[in-house]
């Protein structure tokens, strides 16, 4: 369940659905608080607080973009086995319906060394870029950076803006999202209703 607004009323919407519905409503999105006064009536579990971002404009262009590749569904073996190993918690994986586009940069050896995608939000379809993910012994080298940067430019001249989910404590990706004119816009909190 995904709600917008006061915590007071996501939470109540929350608890009504999750009476209504039990075995359809097991997690739930929302503005932070929310899931404080979820808990206060059901046990709640795995709590993750984010950032909704987007952007309207085209980045500068990265000196290491012309390292982006896109990659198709014969990778998708690759792309999974990358993110298990270098963001194992990433939100979104090879075959998803949900994704459009699968880019990459590949190393001198021809190993992958980074990747993210362009999915699309349930509810609207807007453009939301997702898993992101460098290896562990590339970063700093601005990989991420430029792979974001090809990304957020390709999704904003096809459909004129860009949006992603940035962990709350994840301060690199907030400088990097910050540089690239990404606005800060929507703090919420995910989390799941514990089974009983």
């Amino acid at each position: 369940m995904w709600s917008v607004g006061e915590a007071e009323a996501a939470a109540g919407l929350v608890l009504r659905a999750a009476q209504g519905f039990p075995d359809q409503v097991r997690e739930f999105t929302g503005p932070r608080g929310t899931e404080t006064l979820v808990a206060r009536h059901l046990a709640v579990t795995d709590v993750v607080e984010w950032i909704f971002r987007w952007t309207l404009e085209e980045p500068a262009v990265h000196p290491a973009e012309d390292r982006v590749v896109t990659l198709d569904e014969s990778h998708h073996d690759e792309l999974l086995a990358f993110l298990n190993e270098h963001s194992p918690a990433h939100s979104t994986g090879p075959g998803s319906a949900d994704v459009s586009l699968w880019a990459g940069i590949r190393g001198a050896d021809g190993r992958l060394v980074a990747c993210g995608a362009m999915s699309s939000l349930r509810d609207s379809g807007a453009p939301l870029m997702a898993s992101v993910a460098t290896d562990a012994a590339q970063r700093g080298q601005g990989l991420g950076a430029a792979l974001t940067s090809w990304l957020t430019r390709h999704t904003v001249r096809r459909h004129g803006f860009c949006t992603l989910w940035q962990l709350a404590e994840n301060a690199p990706a907030e400088r990097l999202y910050d540089r690239l004119g990404y606005r800060n816009e929507d703090p919420c909190v995910s989390a799941r209703i514990a089974s009983a």
